[in-house]
């Protein structure tokens, strides 16, 4: 499974520099491509076929709207991540009803943002905490995995996406804000259910239902 190939667009030379090494350090993510004009990004994501989209934008304009629009409905594989210094309700409404999968404010914890950032490349949609409950709840509910998945509780099922992704146990209890141990026993649980005896038999039914992907 190679690292989730990300391209990175922001008007703001520090945030990218800053962003670059922290989602390479934390997350694993390699940057393929970065620039500060959002007009570009539809050409970087023809050329690069990204599996994220990271969009900083200030206050996102009408033809910003229209550029994620297009990528989406072009590329509907791809994960767009949107990040501002604060995202009202109505904007966080209008981002997701385009395709976005997550909501991001940078006062955010970084805990929160790791989180989210792998929840998003889990297949899921994220927003920030700090957002409108309404708008969390929307942005925050998963389909219900369908076959022998459904057997999994939602907790369940999100340890797993982590665990698949490679995320450390005390790194999960971190994020989900639990203990060590409780997530032990869900992926325990998790793996008696789907009949699974390790981690590798774990990984390979991921990549087959397409959890994650090689």
């Amino acid at each position: 499974m190679g690292n989730p190939r990300v391209i990175l667009v922001s008007g703001h030379g520090l945030f990218r520099n800053l962003a670059r090494g922290w989602l390479a350090r934390e997350l694993n993510f390699a940057i393929v491509a970065e620039c500060a004009d959002s007009t570009l990004a539809y050409g970087l994501v023809k050329k690069y076929k990204p599996d994220i989209l990271l969009w900083d934008q200030e206050q996102p304009t009408t033809n910003e709207h229209r550029i994620v629009s297009r990528v989406v409905s072009k590329y509907p594989a791809l994960k767009v991540a949107h990040f501002s210094p604060k995202t009202d309700p109505a904007t966080a409404q209008k981002l997701l009803g385009l395709g976005v999968r997550g909501c991001f404010q940078k006062d955010s914890p970084m805990a929160d943002l790791e989180l989210g950032l792998r929840v998003v490349m889990g297949g899921g949609t994220y927003c920030c905490p700090g957002m409108s409950k309404s708008a969390t709840a929307k942005a925050a509910r998963e389909p219900r995995p369908a076959g022998p998945l459904s057997k999994l509780s939602r907790r369940q099922f999100q340890i797993l996406k982590l665990v698949v992704r490679g995320c450390p146990i005390k790194r999960i209890a971190g994020l989900l804000k639990i203990s060590a141990k409780t997530v032990e026993t869900h992926k325990n649980r998790l793996m008696r259910r789907l009949k699974l005896t390790n981690v590798q038999g774990l990984m390979k039914y991921a990549i087959k239902r397409n959890i994650v992907k090689i």
